[in-house]
């Protein structure tokens, strides 16, 4: 079979009643959870009453990727919400209800009679090509890696397992979203700072100056500011972000995926994490990485005396090696000496605005597309702009993306891209699912009078990550199980 021309099919225009999940209750998103574990239950017990003996791929594999993409979207837009939502009780009813989806769908994925019938699909002697044997592939290689194939007292095990690694994974992120934290500064420490930065951060009631642990605020104060002791403060509270918490999660979840791994028959698991990359094992990877710290070492060596002497030129203390939290003020520092090159000057070039419409300008050319503002849409927030992509000539839709570019209270404090409707052909045969796609950042929100002026460093990862939106917008993968950034990766 050759791949399906997905671009010709009809893709249908969202609606109000579409985005209506972005303003979901509490109570809402409680009473949804069974309703979706029930409807994905009911469609593989459909699935397990095919016969055995005519099993094949249409009325097997093809009916679990359907009943997948029918229930995905919902849990996608309360993850969503989970990294999103100014709303601290919506954000812990998402935690909430992602555990008991997660263990439901654990279960769910843990069950012979469906496993045997994709076994049986696989024998059936179908001539399968394209993205449907790709597909019949990615299944069996998942279930293998998953351990459907090991006798049922491991699969208890892997299945224990793999909930507890769910849940510390979610609360991981809440924990690291919703911690707040920040350093004071009284008039003497804040010598390097800029008028038009100190003008930006809050006050409290005692008149000092708040610099909260927000890139807007962290990167500009430990770049600049004079204050070593500031700097140390702030710079040990930004890497403990999420707390004591947190950092008994990552001693857990390495402890977990080292089980995990072992049961499914792996040495460790860096071996499980690489059999299915670029790499393939771990002897490639340190190889790689040997080869670029002899590569490196060098340079790096003559950088750091660059830097120390800069240090004691400055300071007037000499020292052989910078500290941790050294490098970015006297990285900054020699920037400046060596190349007469200031960041703040660099970010007048990159007004928010004119990066996003130079980054349009780029897509519409290289793509033939083109991006218009949709207004008027319930979103989570006032900040959030909705967008939708047609191509150029005929004006067909492609899909949607929304950017949720400025921080928050609760929000997620780096950047991503995800999916929350992937690109792929729909049951009737005859319609396309539009691809809609979130971007999160992080940048200085604009005031009055004043611009949002990003680093060079922020006008990279705003297109880095537009690629990843591009990426899930343009699909035209027939299977959502292919869809735009659900392909192969590097190590």
């Amino acid at each position: 079979m050759k791949k399906t021309k997905t671009k010709s099919y009809k893709r249908n225009n969202l609606t109000k009643a579409d985005f209506a999940w972005c303003n979901w209750t509490p109570k809402q998103i409680e009473r949804l959870v069974p309703k979706i574990i029930k409807a994905y239950k009911k469609d593989r017990d459909t699935v397990k009453r095919v016969p055995d003996s005519e099993r094949t791929f249409h009325n097997t594999l093809l009916l679990l990727q359907f009943a997948g993409d029918k229930y995905n979207n919902e849990p996608a837009c309360i993850d969503i919400l989970l990294y999103v939502s100014p709303n601290a009780k919506v954000r812990a009813a998402c935690q909430r209800a992602l555990k008991k989806l997660n263990d439901a769908f654990t279960d769910l994925y843990y069950d012979e009679e469906i496993y045997n019938a994709v076994l049986l699909c696989s024998k059936s002697g179908e001539k399968l090509t394209g993205p449907e044997a790709l597909l019949l592939k990615d299944t069996l290689t998942g279930f293998k890696r998953s351990g459907l194939h090991l006798p049922k007292a491991k699969q208890r095990e892997i299945k224990r397992l793999s909930k507890r690694l769910s849940r510390l994974g979610v609360q991981f992120e809440k924990n690291l979203n919703e911690y707040e934290d920040y350093i004071t500064l009284g008039n003497n420490d804040i010598a390097g700072l800029r008028k038009s930065f100190l003008d930006s951060l809050n006050k409290n009631k005692k008149g000092e100056y708040i610099v909260t642990l927000d890139y807007p605020d962290y990167i500009p104060f430990v770049e600049n500011s004079e204050n070593e002791r500031k700097r140390v403060e702030i710079i040990d509270k930004f890497v403990r972000k999420g707390g004591e918490k947190n950092i008994k999660i990552l001693e857990e979840v390495l402890d977990l995926r080292y089980k995990l791994a072992k049961i499914l028959g792996y040495k460790d698991h860096t071996e499980y994490a690489l059999e299915h990359k670029m790499a393939k094992n771990t002897r490639t990877v340190q190889t790689f990485l040997n080869r670029m710290q002899k590569k490196l070492k060098k340079g790096a060596a003559r950088e750091i005396k660059e830097m120390m002497d800069l240090k004691a030129e400055i300071t007037g203390k000499k020292s052989k090696a910078p500290t941790f939290y050294d490098i970015p003020f006297y990285r900054q520092k020699l920037q400046e000496k060596k190349f007469n090159l200031r960041t703040h000057e660099v970010q007048e070039y990159f007004p928010l605005e004119q990066v996003v419409s130079g980054t349009f300008t780029i897509y519409e050319k290289l793509f033939s597309i083109s991006f218009k503002e949709i207004r008027g849409m319930p979103l989570w927030h006032s900040d959030v702009s909705l967008f939708e992509v047609r191509e150029r000539n005929n004006k067909k839709l492609i899909g949607y993306f929304l950017l949720d570019l400025y921080p928050r209270k609760g929000k997620y404090g780096h950047a991503m891209a995800a999916n929350f409707i992937d690109g792929h052909l729909l049951p009737d045969k005859k319609t396309y699912s539009a691809p809609v796609t979130v971007m999160v950042t992080n940048f200085t929100k604009p005031q009055k009078n004043k611009p949002s002026l990003l680093t060079h460093d922020e006008v990279k990862a705003f297109f880095h990550e537009f690629g990843h939106v591009m990426h899930g917008i343009l699909t035209e993968a027939q299977f959502s199980a292919h869809s735009g950034t659900s392909v192969a990766r590097d190590f």
